[in-house]
C-alpha cells in the first residue's frame, strides 16, 4: 500500500514537472517584438562637441560652487519635438546653460509600452551651449505621420574626465512626425 501511494505521488510530481516543462517552451517560441526594447546609452561617449551646438545668446548665468564630486545642472527645454521624414532633421530646443557644471547628451526617445526606440542623440553639448537640431538615427521603425510618445533623456558627463554622472533626466515629450 506505501509503495502504491509512493508511486501516485510520483506520477503527480512528474505531470507537474512535464506541465511546468510545457509552459516553458511555449514561452520561449513566442514570438518576440521586432526592434530594441531599451536603448543604450553610452557610459563615455565620444568626447566630441556636438557640431549643430550653438552658443547661447546672452547666457550671463554663473556655476555654482560645488563640492568635489558634486554637481550642479541647469536645464532650459521645451517639450514638443518635431521629426520631418523627408529631410530626417528632429527638431527640439535643449539649452545646457553657463551656470550647469556638466556637459550633457541628450537622447530624443520614442515610447511604445515597454519598447523604446532612440530617434536622435546628440553629441556632447558643453555649459553655455544649445541645440535645436539633430539628424535621425538611421534604423528606425517605419512612422507615419502623427503623434508620438517620446522623452527627452538627458546624460551628464564630468567635463574633465568624460564619466558618465550618476543622475539621468527623463522628460515626457510628444514628438509629432511630419512629411
Amino acid at each position: 500500500m506505501k509503495s502504491k501511494k509512493q508511486i501516485q505521488i510520483l506520477i503527480g510530481i512528474l505531470v507537474v514537472l512535464v506541465g511546468i516543462i510545457i509552459l516553458l517552451l511555449m514561452r520561449s517560441c513566442q514570438k518576440q517584438p521586432e526592434g530594441p526594447n531599451k536603448v543604450l546609452e553610452p557610459d563615455y561617449p565620444s568626447m566630441d562637441v556636438d557640431k549643430n551646438a550653438d552658443k547661447i545668446p546672452d547666457d550671463e548665468s554663473t556655476k555654482a560652487d560645488v563640492s568635489q564630486g558634486g554637481g550642479s545642472v541647469t536645464i532650459s527645454f521645451t517639450d514638443n519635438v518635431k521629426y520631418s521624414l523627408a529631410s530626417g532633421e528632429v527638431s527640439l530646443y535643449y539649452q545646457n546653460p553657463n551656470a550647469s557644471t556638466h556637459n550633457v547628451v541628450v537622447q530624443v526617445i520614442l515610447t511604445s509600452g515597454e519598447d523604446e526606440y532612440l530617434l536622435a542623440q546628440s553629441g556632447i553639448l558643453e555649459p553655455g551651449y544649445q541645440v535645436t537640431s539633430l539628424q535621425a538615427e538611421k534604423d528606425l521603425p517605419a512612422l507615419s505621420e502623427g503623434g508620438y510618445n517620446g522623452k527627452l533623456k538627458l546624460l551628464f558627463y564630468d567635463p574633465e574626465t568624460g564619466e558618465r554622472a550618476i543622475v539621468d533626466t527623463d522628460i515626457p515629450c510628444t514628438v509629432t512626425v511630419e512629411k
